[in-house]
């Protein structure tokens, strides 16, 4: 996200000057594809990478997680509130309804093996 400046701002780049800063390095932030994360650090064109990705057993086989920064569960934003308020994710198997979701993302995983009626548009950033 950035600010009206332009400036990257937020959570990550938060945590991401403050680690730099004491560890005494410089820090360069490089804007990414979220589906590009996990193959930039395996060619070693990043350094880390920190976009609220979801340690999962395949990418934990890939490449090194610290650990866990934030501790969040999926959410549904919607423009109904019938939609937000339903409990059981079969409910929201329609073909009727459109679910947008961060490419290779766990949240794409989750509506394509659980929603598979539903349309699917993946997106490459949260913008």
């Amino acid at each position: 996200m950035r600010d009206r400046d332009g400036q990257l701002m937020g959570l990550e780049v938060d945590l991401v000057r403050a680690l730099a800063e004491n560890m005494n390095l410089k820090v360069t932030f490089v804007e990414i594809p979220f589906a590009e994360l996990i193959p930039a650090i395996e060619r070693g064109e990043i350094d880390l990478a920190i976009a609220g990705m979801t340690i999962t057993p395949e990418r934990n086989a890939r490449v090194a997680f610290a650990g866990p920064y934030l501790i969040s569960g999926n959410t549904l934003l919607a423009r109904k509130r019938e939609l937000a308020d339903t409990e059981d994710p079969a409910q929201l198997d329609d073909p009727k309804l459109s679910f947008a979701t961060l490419d290779s993302s766990t949240s794409e995983r989750f509506v394509r093996a659980r929603l598979p009626k539903a349309r699917l548009v993946t997106l490459p950033d949260n913008e």
